[in-house]
């Protein structure tokens, strides 16, 4: 089942596209809904390189929701159109295949949207309602984070 929820953000695309590279970002938007833990001792790269990257999930922050793998793949399109794609799945989902797209909105704004098609078998209507309300959470932790002049609290 897929979800599309897109916003406008108050930024050139270019600064939403060099936050978007920043795994920092996810734990931010996602908080405190969500909390993702890298697996790997050195933690999360500064930011995001193609490949794959292994997290334990948490609802809340301390409730454990499983292993993930964040699968991360980029491209900067014509006419200023970023995008990246997180091709992963994890413990419950078997396919969360999530794309990040961001358009110049005119000279000062962007145009930022989140598409995800879920796989999860049986649990597929639930997850797909969590994604909803989730994308919908984060894009207003976009808009309070752009607000701020990105300043991560």
């Amino acid at each position: 089942m897929k979800v599309t929820i897109q916003t406008r953000l108050a930024c050139a695309a270019s600064r939403a596209w060099e936050e978007v590279q920043k795994p920092r970002l996810l734990n931010y938007v996602a908080a405190p809904l969500l909390k993702f833990a890298a697996l790997n001792a050195s933690g999360f790269p500064e930011t995001w390189e193609e490949g794959d990257f292994f997290v334990s999930m948490f609802v809340l922050g301390f409730l454990p929701l499983g292993l993930e793998r964040i699968g991360i793949s980029t491209s900067a399109g014509t006419e200023g159109i970023f995008r990246l794609r997180d091709d992963g799945g994890g413990t419950l989902v078997r396919s969360w295949d999530h794309h990040i797209t961001i358009r110049p909105d005119g000279d000062e704004d962007s145009f930022y949207c989140d598409t995800v098609d879920i796989s999860a078998g049986a649990l597929t209507p639930l997850v797909w309602i969590f994604a909803q309300l989730f994308y919908r959470w984060r894009q207003h932790r976009w808009r309070r984070l752009v607000a701020s002049n990105f300043q991560y609290r």
